[in-house]
């Protein structure tokens, strides 16, 4: 069986492979709109694809804080 994760259409290779779709610390970068496919030797015709999934980041209230307190 091979998963692959893309986002925003572009195959993300860091987590191809990976079936859990679990980011160890997520970031900015990680945003958009993500869908994974599936497809197994076995079955080469088959090819299993997931609804779009949008993932969005915002920055932390404490980084905010501390960007607005420098400012200050």
């Amino acid at each position: 069986m091979k998963i692959k994760w893309y986002r925003n259409g572009a195959l993300v290779d860091s987590i191809t492979g990976n079936n859990t779709g679990t980011f160890s610390s997520i970031k900015q970068s990680d945003a958009g709109i993500w869908t994974v496919k599936v497809t197994n030797p076995g079955a080469p015709l088959l090819t299993l694809q997931s609804r779009q999934i949008t993932i969005n980041v915002q920055s932390s209230c404490r980084l905010r804080d501390s960007i607005a307190l420098i400012d200050f």
